[in-house]
């Protein structure tokens, strides 16, 4: 990871998938103006946009996070914590895949 952003590589390794099925699964958020697509010395990066439609305001990283409550429309990262849309794929701050 750099500032400002993930490699698609590194998106990959993450996950243990292919960088072709990392950047489909990144597309989506891409199209959903969660992140935008950058190369950087030939190399592609994905940087959080900080638009996303349902975006939960910051907690601060101290904080304890609690499941979302049946019902809900947000979920949290099971990475970094943060509370993201449910029908999210990828947390909106790591990149982490959600979905299995």
């Amino acid at each position: 990871m750099v500032a400002g952003g993930v490699a698609l590589a590194t998106i990959a390794a993450r996950e243990n998938v292919s960088k072709e099925e990392a950047e489909e699964m990144m597309d989506d958020m891409v199209s959903e103006g969660v992140v935008k697509k950058e190369t950087r010395n030939g190399e592609v990066y994905y940087v959080a946009t900080g638009s996303a439609k349902a975006s939960a305001p910051a907690q601060p990283s101290t904080q304890v996070e609690k499941p979302a409550a049946p019902g809900t429309s947000t979920k949290f990262c099971r990475n970094c914590g943060t509370q993201i849309p449910l029908v999210s794929k990828f947390c909106e701050k790591c990149g982490t895949r959600l979905e299995a």
